[in-house]
């Protein structure tokens, strides 16, 4: 049905001119962003889940040379990144790390974080060349330009871009069809985002998997007036294509915490503290609470008296959506709101009364300071000195705690501390680092420890 709808549009509509571009070949490359980079320039950020492998690439109008210069591509190169100059596209290509049973989403969080310092590089660039800074959701007419440079190419686009372009052309949906496609779910989307947003979080990163749990799209800092007026063709697309609309909230204010995986009974009991509860598949339940006195502990020792998962992300389904699993098909669950409390703040002693928060661990911590294998280190960097001195993240006001982390973990192996040691270090400084566990620690440590030996291999 696919092949023969995208004949019939070939046949309607002539092939537009083709840019001239830097553009790779190999099939399952599907771009996940596209930023103008001025002159008629793009920066492209592809995933090629072939290879397991992310790539930046570069496209402009025919008549305008694509490559950027070094004064950019030099950014990626010191970042470790490869350039391919004999491939079609002359990519700069980073491989993903590789999941395991101790860290499933090795590959995916290895993708997120070098999107984030895709964006940050290609921001940069664009603030010293002054072009203002590129943040929110791109409606389809805003960003109708920088795609084109990507949907001319059959060879390189997904089923999933071909037939989104297919649809832009068809006719408006009837309501039936649009509700059963998922359009109808922007109204309890939007109420759920609202609810986050009287407890302080108002910005939002989307992510979109597959029904194997696959990233497949990710868009970063959403505010929520931008994800607004697109939240009803976001949710129909995904329908469509069969993908999950996942987003995670960045607090400011208040700690949002949340308990997954909670039974009928858990949820009730949580209910009256709670701001928002989901029903994300039959029987199963998930909680936010807001506390305003959270302790660096208490989001674990409440997981662990809730009875919740204590791997918990912070990432969580948009109501309205459906909930692709494979364990699901063919009766994929909508993901349902059942309680919301919006500006619902406690505090621990509210939770403590309910009788859901476990006590704090008697044992005592991981000896890190006598581990210390450079005896002439004392002691540890500053990390607020880190954190002051990080560059703004993407929609400025804030520091980009992901670059804070990383210049942490540079200084500490500098100063003689191990890989292990400098990752137990950075979960005791990092919210962000306790927030995404162990396995993001040890994933920036050791970034940062592939950064020193390439430095010192320049210096040699």
């Amino acid at each position: 049905m696919i092949d023969a709808a995208l004949e019939k549009t070939q046949a309607r509509e002539p092939e537009p001119p083709r840019r001239r571009q830097w553009i790779s070949s190999v099939p399952q490359v599907a771009c996940e962003d596209c930023i103008d980079i001025g002159n008629g320039r793009y920066a492209h950020f592809r995933r090629d889940r072939r290879f397991a492998q992310v790539q930046v690439m570069f496209t402009a109008p025919e008549g305008v040379d694509p490559n950027p210069g070094r004064e950019l591509t030099d950014q990626f190169k010191e970042q470790g990144w490869t350039w391919r100059p004999n491939e079609p596209g002359k990519p700069w290509v980073f491989q993903l790390d590789q999941s395991s049973r101790d860290d499933p989403t090795a590959r995916g969080d290895s993708r997120d974080a070098l999107h984030e310092l895709f964006v940050i590089i290609i921001q940069e660039y664009r603030l010293k060349h002054g072009m203002p800074p590129t943040i929110g959701w791109e409606s389809m007419a805003q960003s109708q330009e920088a795609r084109n440079a990507d949907r001319h190419l059959p060879s390189s686009s997904s089923v999933a871009d071909q037939v989104e372009r297919i649809s832009k052309e068809q006719k408006p949906r009837s309501e039936e069809k649009e509700t059963r496609a998922g359009g109808g779910a922007a109204e309890p989307a939007l109420e759920m985002l609202d609810a986050f947003a009287s407890v302080g979080a108002k910005r939002f990163d989307l992510t979109f998997t597959d029904a194997a749990g696959e990233k497949v799209g990710f868009r970063g800092n959403r505010a929520l007036d931008q994800l607004r007026p697109d939240m009803r063709e976001i949710l129909q697309e995904a329908a469509e294509r069969r993908h999950n609309v996942i987003v995670r909230p960045r607090p400011a204010g208040a700690a949002l915490i949340q308990l997954d995986d909670l039974d009928d009974d858990a949820a009730a009991r949580l209910r009256p503290l709670s701001f928002l509860i989901l029903r994300t598949s039959p029987g199963n339940h998930q909680a936010w609470v807001a506390v305003a006195d959270a302790d660096t502990d208490f989001a674990r020792r409440l997981r662990k008296g809730a009875g919740a998962d204590p791997a918990a992300s912070g990432a969580t389904r948009v109501s309205g959506s459906l909930n692709f699993k494979e364990k699901h098909a063919p009766a994929f669950p909508r993901v349902e709101t059942v309680h919301a409390s919006p500006g619902k703040v406690v505090t621990q002693a509210d939770l403590d009364a309910l009788g859901v928060v476990a006590p704090p661990e008697t044992t005592d911590p991981a000896p890190i300071h006598i581990l210390r294998r450079c005896p002439g280190a004392k002691g540890w960097p500053s990390y607020q000195r880190c954190v002051d001195n990080a560059p703004p993240a993407r929609g400025g006001g804030r520091p980009d705690i992901s670059r804070a982390d990383f210049t942490f973990c540079l200084l500490a192996l500098d100063w003689g501390w191990s890989v292990e040691e400098t990752a137990a270090r950075l979960l005791q400084e990092s919210g962000k680092a306790r927030e995404n566990g162990e396995a993001y620690a040890l994933r920036t440590a050791r970034n940062a420890a592939a950064a020193v030996e390439r430095r010192q291999g320049r210096q040699r």
